[in-house]
């Protein structure tokens, strides 16, 4: 994990953020809502986060997982741990956080995606310069608690997992 940018970038990780969870109790008629507070990661993408009409943000919700510590009660198979750590190409559906703010390892999973309103981070379009060309990019005026992002090859190989994970395909990897 590096330090984040200034604006909003998919990848970022959020420390003490509200987490919400549906578990299928029992008879898988009964669902149970949970909210918590903790870390979690951004997987809205940053097109999606940037689009604007008038000068202003039209993103609604922002898209989290969960970030979850890289241990056995969560991923149980040594093998799986060391897939997820050497950046395999198999477990789609969830991918891996180094250096958290604990400085431990996370994992997130796609099947707990949630959504919060872009409201709750005040979104705004502020004005950058990036690689020489000036752009407009979402930045959270309240409730910023970023940690930092995955870095760029990391955040790459989250999106081909998420594009196989939603899609039930293995797209390439560019």
């Amino acid at each position: 994990m590096e330090h984040h940018a200034a604006w909003l970038s998919q990848g970022d990780v959020f420390e003490q953020l509200p987490i919400f969870r549906c578990v299928v109790a029992g008879n898988g008629i009964d669902i149970e809502r949970t909210r918590d507070i903790g870390a979690a990661i951004l997987l809205t993408e940053g097109c999606q986060l940037d689009k604007k009409s008038q000068g202003i943000s039209t993103v609604e919700t922002l898209s989290f997982a969960p970030i979850y510590a890289l241990d056995e009660s969560n991923i149980p198979d040594i093998d799986h741990q060391k897939m997820l750590r050497s950046g395999q190409k198999k477990l789609y559906g969830v991918t891996y956080v180094s250096n958290t703010s604990d400085g431990g390892e996370g994992v997130a999973f796609f099947r707990d995606t949630y959504g919060l309103p872009a409201s709750y981070f005040d979104i705004q379009l502020k004005q950058f310069e990036d690689d020489g060309k000036s752009e407009l990019r979402a930045v959270a005026v309240s409730n910023d608690r970023r940690s930092g992002t995955l870095d760029a090859d990391e955040r790459d190989f989250m999106k081909w997992k998420l594009a196989a994970f939603w899609s039930g395909s293995t797209p390439k990897l560019v």
